[in-house]
Parts: C-alpha cells; structure tokens; sequence
C-alpha cells in the first residue's frame, strides 16, 4: 500500500477495506462483514533496499 509501505517498493493497489469496495466497484455499506487477515512480517514489491 502506498500509504503504509517503504516506497517505492510498494504495491499500487490500497490494502485496506475501502479498497476492495474502490476495486470492486461496491458500496461500503454493502459490506457485511469483514475478517482481517495479517502477515506477521513485512514484505516488498522488488528486490528493496
């Protein structure tokens, strides 16, 4: 997420809850439920610093 990330070696895409709604084309108070899911350590999109 480029908000939350060590730019540049970030995804594009927005990784929080109201990201999926902007990628899926749907209305946030048609979300239901949510479940998070979490990583237990950081990643990066290339080879990184």
């Amino acid at each position: 997420d480029i908000d939350f990330g060590t730019y540049p070696f970030v995804t594009s895409s927005n990784t929080v809850t109201a990201g999926v709604c902007t990628g899926l084309g749907v209305a946030p108070q048609r979300i239901g439920k949510v479940i998070g899911i979490s990583k237990a350590y950081c990643t990066r999109v290339g080879s990184g610093p």
